[in-house]
């Protein structure tokens, strides 16, 4: 007797097609206090142009201040700088984003993003929220006889359904973050029931096998933000980065950028080893004016209902440069992070 295996993978939620009306909008927020010798008064404003599957978006920061007590200079004060100035385009069947002007390089958990003018293109996935990028786990059992499914995530039905006799394999979205509990439940012919028990681990941070993500950027750094309205490195930069489901178990990471003085790259891995949470590795060199640094990072993370925890640690030697450091008069050598979190019920 030969039972052919069943595999059932329940149809994702899918989206309508997007559509949206011409319009303007105005965002606003205002502060202000006085006291006995100053008041104040600032606003930080943007004002949104969105056609179709597209918008123009520029915010700025006001301030006015009024000082008494000081008969040598003008008590009025009154100041205005530009933040972000961007237009960006939206190809929700791709997934894809195009944004030209003011924007900020994706980056790693070993690299930092970088403010730039210029131009960036990568995948955005909330182009199509109702999209699981997190890998589904696989729930296998066998069925004697033709039987009702039913499966219950943490409690809670996520699926119901038939399978023939034989071997199956359940594949199903969980939407849960952390440690998590499946419960399936088989009711054959007969009416005689069993009940199998699963555990597995969801986290955001690893993708689901065969599925990237990417972002590439070309721009100029962006110099004292928040205090100069134009004020841009007059050298562009090349920023990329790329992550790959491997397997369920496996994302790879790559991550690099360049400018005239400095170049830098690096490589990492985010490994989940069933219940034990996620093991991450990086490693990441760089060049800069003839000098070459390097930087390494450890970390792990992992949570169930009620305990989490989230540890990271990252080294860097003295020469280790990347473009954003090149605005900064310190740098940092080394980095530590431990998290412990506890949900009362």
């Amino acid at each position: 007797l030969h039972w052919a295996s069943t595999e059932i993978t329940p149809r994702q939620a899918q989206g309508h097609q997007a559509s949206a009306s011409r319009g303007f909008l105005l965002n606003y927020e205002l502060y202000g206090f006085e006291t006995r010798r100053a008041r104040s008064l600032s606003a930080l404003t943007e004002l949104r142009y969105f056609p179709p599957h597209a918008a123009f978006s520029s915010t700025q920061m006001g301030q006015w201040q009024r000082t008494s007590g000081d008969t040598n200079t003008n008590p009025n004060h009154w100041s205005h700088v530009r933040l972000d100035t961007s237009f960006s385009l939206a190809f929700p069947d791709e997934m894809l984003s195009l944004r030209l002007g003011d924007s900020l390089t994706a980056a790693t958990s070993w690299s930092r993003s970088t403010r730039i003018g210029g131009l960036q293109i990568g995948r955005n996935f909330g182009l199509q929220p109702y999209r699981n990028t997190a890998p589904i786990p696989a729930l296998m059992g066998t069925s004697a006889l033709p039987s009702d499914i039913a499966l219950y995530i943490n409690g809670i039905q996520q699926y119901r359904g038939s399978v023939p006799a034989g071997p199956f394999s359940l594949n199903t979205p969980t939407g849960i973050t952390g440690m998590g509990q499946a419960q399936v439940v088989l009711t054959d012919a007969l009416g005689r029931t069993t009940n199998l028990q699963y555990s597995f681990f969801g986290t955001p941070d690893m993708l689901a096998q065969g599925l990237s993500d990417w972002s590439a950027e070309l721009g100029w750094v962006r110099k004292n933000y928040g205090q100069s309205s134009f004020d841009y490195s007059s050298e562009p930069m090349l920023s990329g980065t790329w992550r790959y489901g491997l397997s369920n178990q496996l994302t790879l990471a790559a991550h690099g950028e360049a400018s005239r003085k400095v170049s830098n790259a690096g490589l990492g891995v985010n490994w989940a080893p069933g219940s034990l949470g996620v093991l991450s590795v990086a490693a990441a060199g760089s060049q800069h004016r003839g000098n070459s640094g390097n930087q390494i990072q450890l970390g792990h993370q992992w949570n169930n209902s009620t305990w989490a925890t989230s540890l990271q640690a990252t080294r860097a030697s003295s020469a280790y440069r990347d473009v954003a450091g090149l605005q900064d008069s310190q740098h940092m050598r080394s980095s530590g992070r431990a998290i412990v979190s506890y949900n009362h019920p």
